[in-house]
């Protein structure tokens, strides 16, 4: 992914994807189909109608793939990336998914995740400004 937003298969890659891989995001984000380009055996989009519907539909492709039951979400502001972006290892650690919110609203498709799916525990990645505590007071009111 360039800045501009565009996508650009590097030649190398080309040779490296044998297999598969995943487009994480709609037309707007992604806005080809690189699996023509890479000549992959398969590849998927991944995708909602908004940045909020992407992360939890690739919180529901997780588990799946993995063949284990996730009852973790770590939480990251949805507008600004860095706490996200930098959260990947931890997530991987903690056996969770990534779900992201509006700093102060809680989107629909995240708070219709957490219900759906028995969440336990919800780590909340960076401060007030990246979310808000009426968000917090509301996942504590699904979680109980």
């Amino acid at each position: 992914m360039n800045m501009t937003g565009g996508f650009l298969m590097m030649p190398r890659w080309k040779n490296t994807i044998d297999y598969g891989f995943y487009t994480m995001g709609g037309f707007n984000a992604v806005p080809y189909d690189p699996v023509e380009d890479v000549g992959a055996f398969f590849g998927e989009r991944i995708m909602g109608s908004n940045r909020y519907a992407t992360a939890a539909a690739v919180a529901e492709l997780y588990p799946k793939r993995l063949q284990k039951k996730i009852d973790t979400v770590v939480l990251a502001d949805g507008l600004n990336y860095p706490d996200a972006l930098s959260s990947a290892p931890f997530v991987g650690q903690q056996n969770a998914v990534l779900l992201l919110t509006d700093p102060n609203k809680l989107p629909k498709e995240t708070k219709e995740y957490i219900k759906n799916h028995n969440i336990q525990k919800i780590e909340i990645l960076g401060g007030e400004k990246a979310v808000a505590d009426q968000i917090v007071e509301e996942i504590n009111g699904i979680t109980k």
